[in-house]
């Protein structure tokens, strides 16, 4: 259809309809549609690493605390070792 002037009437149309149509995409349902445990095990993993000071929990000495890292910065792989040639072994 061609309206005075030679513009078409469909291209407003089908710009309007394709944004009625993002904006319907973007709507949400307001989380109805999400079970109960949704997100449970990031509250979980929060708590686990939260200190409860009321547990009376022992806390990491400054001694032990040193200790770990130094054993952890120790204790990695020799790189030196590491060879640079890659094989791949197919079949027999």
């Amino acid at each position: 259809m061609i309206a005075k002037g030679g513009r078409s009437l469909m291209t407003p149309f089908f710009l309007c309809c394709s944004a009625t149509l993002l904006m319907v995409g973007c709507a949400t349902d307001g989380g109805e549609g999400y079970s109960p445990q949704f997100g449970e095990s990031v509250r979980q993993s929060l708590s686990m690493q939260t200190a409860d000071p009321a547990s009376n929990a022992p806390g990491l000495s400054g001694v032990k605390a040193m200790t770990a890292l130094q054993a952890y910065r120790r204790d990695v792989g020799d790189f030196n070792a590491v060879d640079d040639t890659l094989s791949i072994n197919v079949g027999n």
